[in-house]
């Protein structure tokens, strides 16, 4: 608390270089996730939901990218985003809604509040 004055906090190149790298490892940790969920092997006899919070978005959406070219649909029941720091570019979203779609069996809910400008929006 600042005693009510506002303040701007600087973003540097170092600061940008650690979100890209962190946002890359979520990328490639949902596409281990999804090979796994691939298989079909694992899990089979279970219902899988999948909760992702901030960078945990991008595993999702990564994850669900991943099955959706595996050929292996709705082996996911509820997916929720929540405060999901990914986004999906304006030409992709409803190319991206049907890959979801196919692939998760259940809900999808994404949490979000119209201040956030990163998050995914159905």
């Amino acid at each position: 608390f600042n005693g009510g004055k506002s303040f701007v906090t600087s973003v540097t190149g170092d600061t940008v270089d650690i979100f890209k790298k962190a946002r890359e490892n979520a990328r490639l940790t949902g596409k281990l996730l999804g090979y796994l969920l691939s298989a079909g092997t694992l899990f089979k006899d279970y219902s899988v939901s999948l909760i992702g919070f901030s960078l945990g978005a991008q595993v999702i959406k990564s994850c669900l990218n991943t099955i959706h070219k595996a050929n292996h649909y709705n082996p996911i029941h509820n997916v929720y985003f929540l405060g999901g720091a990914t986004f999906i570019k304006e030409p992709k979203i409803e190319t991206q809604k049907r890959i979801f779609t196919k692939v998760v069996s259940g809900r999808i809910v994404s949490v979000y509040t119209d201040n956030d400008t990163t998050l995914i929006s159905f």
